[in-house]
């Protein structure tokens, strides 16, 4: 591409036979042009991460991308299907990307596939929410003061920042609680949220039932938050979403 430094070794592999084969399997492709930059190639020197100095990078989207966005700012759920490997969490991670960049919504993102239960869910969604959509330090811990009964706390230090971090544990025997305080504070922060839960059909392997319908009475009422449900099994996520026996 012209402008471009680098060619785009890391999809190569992708020829025009391989990607028609990806679509006769009913997957929807769409395009992002990166002009790759210097940047790219330039060692990183400085102890603290954050201290290193990227350039920029000139990027276009199609039309399909900017309609995510815009079905978001609509107030509108969705569920985005993929097998894994095809450029799905990619896809999440820069239409949120360009969401923060607005400076009007806060954006949250997890892959919940390595959890094997509520708790795990609970843990990895309560860290997420609280480094994410708050930025400062104090906020963090006024937000966890709120649910000190089911979220312990944990200040430490970030290795790649250098700046004070908290975390949190949560009690297996809370798990339920935890995850409704935490939709609970999204639902009454100010300002809109968007969550992207990735692998989100892990849920139903989950030894809790009632997970799917816990997050359902939750999120339906949750007029300033948006969630993008993506995953990866399509006939679980397709029964997940369809099914009349299933509560979302």
């Amino acid at each position: 591409i012209k402008g471009s430094s680098a060619a785009p070794t890391a999809g190569l592999h992708f020829t025009e036979e391989l990607m028609q084969k990806i679509r006769d399997k009913g997957v929807q492709i769409e395009e992002v042009t990166l002009q790759v930059g210097l940047g790219t190639f330039r060692p990183v020197k400085e102890e603290v991460i954050t201290a290193h100095d990227m350039h920029s990078e000139y990027c276009t989207i199609p039309q399909e991308t900017a309609d995510l966005i815009s079905r978001l700012d609509n107030d509108t759920n969705m569920t985005l299907i993929s097998p894994r490997r095809y450029g799905k969490t990619g896809l999440i991670k820069h239409v949120l990307g360009m969401l923060a960049e607005r400076g009007d919504v806060s954006v949250v993102y997890l892959d919940i596939l390595a959890t094997r239960n509520l708790a795990e869910f609970a843990k990895l969604f309560a860290n997420a929410v609280f480094s994410s959509v708050e930025t400062k330090l104090e906020k963090v811990l006024e937000a966890a003061v709120q649910f000190a009964r089911a979220i312990r706390p944990t200040l430490g230090i970030d290795e790649m920042t250098g700046k004070p971090k908290i975390s949190f544990d949560i009690a297996p025997d809370e798990a339920q609680a935890s995850v409704e305080s935490v939709l609970d504070y999204l639902a009454r922060r100010r300002g809109r949220v968007v969550v992207a839960i990735d692998e989100f059909q892990q849920i139903a392997e989950y030894p809790e039932s009632g997970t799917e319908a816990l997050l359902r009475s939750k999120i339906q009422f949750m007029h300033n938050v948006q969630f993008v449900f993506a995953g990866s099994r399509q006939r679980m996520m397709a029964e997940m979403f369809t099914s009349p026996k299933r509560p979302f």
